[in-house]
């Protein structure tokens, strides 16, 4: 499929040519919608607007952090890792629990925790 996005928005014009089947959660899928009738596009502009400035964002990011980190000691950046490695396996230890055992469970999981 071929066409054209942002014509008459004033944006640039982008030539497209993928389509994709993505299936949403129902709750983003609304919240696209709102975001979508709001700036007065379709929300296949919204998410192509919405994944390019995330794109963006990571350079900004990248950048950033580059800055950030030149000067730091090799003590300190281990020590950053470190904590950076136990929070994404605490984050990726809760997600594979609501995989298996759902989203409530989880949740009791994570009262009794506290």
């Amino acid at each position: 499929m071929s066409g054209w996005l942002g014509s008459g928005t004033g944006a640039s014009v982008i030539r497209y040519g993928a389509l994709l089947k993505v299936r949403l959660p129902e709750p983003l899928r609304r919240d696209l919608e709102g975001a979508a009738a709001e700036a007065g596009h379709s929300m296949n502009t919204e998410i192509v607007r919405r994944l390019t400035e995330s794109f963006k964002n990571y350079g900004r990011a990248k950048l950033i952090a580059d800055s950030l980190l030149k000067d730091l000691d090799d003590e300190v950046l281990l020590e950053m890792f470190r904590k950076w490695a136990r929070d994404r396996a605490a984050r990726d230890d809760n997600l594979f629990f609501k995989s298996i055992f759902g989203q409530a469970a989880a949740h009791d999981d994570d009262r009794g925790s506290k």
